[in-house]
């Protein structure tokens, strides 16, 4: 199972913190921003992943009972599910799973020669330079990469130049078959996830959602 949730939120909607079901772990995360637009993404991010898990069972309780595992992942605590959230701009996106899985959006940014050099492997910039659009191709590597780190749990204790994207049919990790992509795109933002250990690559669900305090 892979349900993949996504939202754009206008920025003149309000949200109330008091009037949202927030887990304690969110409540935590939330307690140490103070800037008013990181606090926004971080609610609408909870938002979205209770609306995902209501969607998933009528019966889940909320707030959601949430921690973090050994590399500091959040998870589940009772519920057979892993999640991952991402979020840029006003975009907000939530990948559901029965398997490790990781998502990450990104606003399309510029070709950047130098992060390039130190966070792309070999392969990943002979494929890039052979590329008309960089910019495109860049932020698509860039997000697939994120996927990948954010499925492990490894986030940026791991280097990206420590892994290589294939590039093959499907698309997956030059070092492992265990990993599979699945990724969209549109002219602004670019859209990744990634699962571990036999999860489905595509989606079964795909929901742009309404976000319901």
């Amino acid at each position: 199972m892979l349900r993949i949730y996504y939202t754009e939120l206008p920025e003149d909607v309000l949200l109330d913190e008091k009037n949202i079901p927030l887990s304690s772990y969110r409540r935590e995360r939330l307690r140490k921003v103070k800037a008013p637009a990181v606090r926004r993404q971080m609610l609408c991010a909870e938002l979205l992943l209770i609306q995902a898990v209501r969607e998933w069972s009528f019966e889940a309780v909320v707030p959601l009972e949430i921690q973090e595992g050994e590399k500091g992942k959040p998870g589940f605590v009772s519920l057979p599910l892993f999640f991952s959230l991402s979020h840029s701009g006003p975009f907000i996106a939530c990948a559901l799973s029965d398997h490790d899985v990781g998502i990450d959006i990104q606003k399309r940014s510029g070709y950047r020669e130098s992060l390039a050099k130190r966070c792309f492997s070999d392969r990943e910039r002979r494929y890039l330079e052979k590329c008309t659009d960089r910019d495109a191709v860049f932020t698509e590597i860039w997000c697939l990469k994120e996927s990948y780190l954010k499925a492990t749990g490894e986030g940026i204790t791991r280097p990206m130049s420590d892994f290589s994207l294939a590039f093959d049919d499907p698309l997956t990790l030059a070092d492992s078959d265990d990993v599979r992509f699945w990724q969209r795109m549109d002219a602004r933002y670019h859209l990744a996830v990634c699962t571990l250990n036999g999860g489905v690559p595509d989606p079964d669900r795909i929901v742009k959602a309404e976000l319901r305090p």
